[in-house]
C-alpha cells in the first residue's frame, strides 16, 4: 500500500536558499535527510561553501513535523522517502509609522511530504 504523509508551514527563512536544499532533500529516506540537516547545522557539512543555517533549521523543524506526522499513523518511517518542496510565501510588511509601509520580510511555503512506495 503506497501511504504518503505530510507537513506544512510557513518560515520565515529565503526562498532561493530553501529551494537549493530542497533540492537536495528530494529522494532522501527520512532519517538519511534528517542526519543530511543535522550535520549542516553543526558544520561537519556545507552546501557549496554555505551552511544555510537559518534554511536548515526551518526545514528539519517541518521534516521532524512529518516525521511525528507518519508515527502517530503507524507508517514505517524506515521506508519512506522525502518530498519536499518550498515557494514563495505571502508577503508581510513592516509597519511604520502614520500609514506608509516598511519593509516586506521574506517568507517561505514549505511542504513535506513522506511517502512510501512498495518498500523503497
Amino acid at each position: 500500500m503506497d501511504m504518503k504523509v505530510s507537513a506544512r508551514g510557513v518560515e520565515r527563512i529565503s526562498t532561493k536558499s530553501a529551494v537549493v536544499v530542497c533540492k537536495l532533500l528530494r529522494g532522501l529516506k527520512v532519517h538519511e535527510a534528517e542526519k543530511f540537516l543535522t550535520e549542516i547545522l553543526e558544520g561537519k557539512r556545507n552546501i557549496n561553501g554555505k551552511y544555510y543555517t537559518k534554511t536548515v533549521s526551518g526545514l528539519l523543524r517541518i521534516l521532524r513535523s512529518a516525521k511525528k506526522n507518519a508515527e502517530h499513523l503507524g507508517a514505517d518511517t524506515e521506508k519512506m522517502k522525502v518530498h519536499i518542496t518550498a515557494s514563495k510565501g505571502p508577503t508581510v510588511y513592516r509597519r511604520r509609522r502614520s500609514r506608509r509601509f516598511g519593509m516586506r520580510m521574506k517568507s517561505t511555503y514549505v511542504v513535506v511530504e513522506l511517502r512510501d512506495e512498495n518498500g523503497g
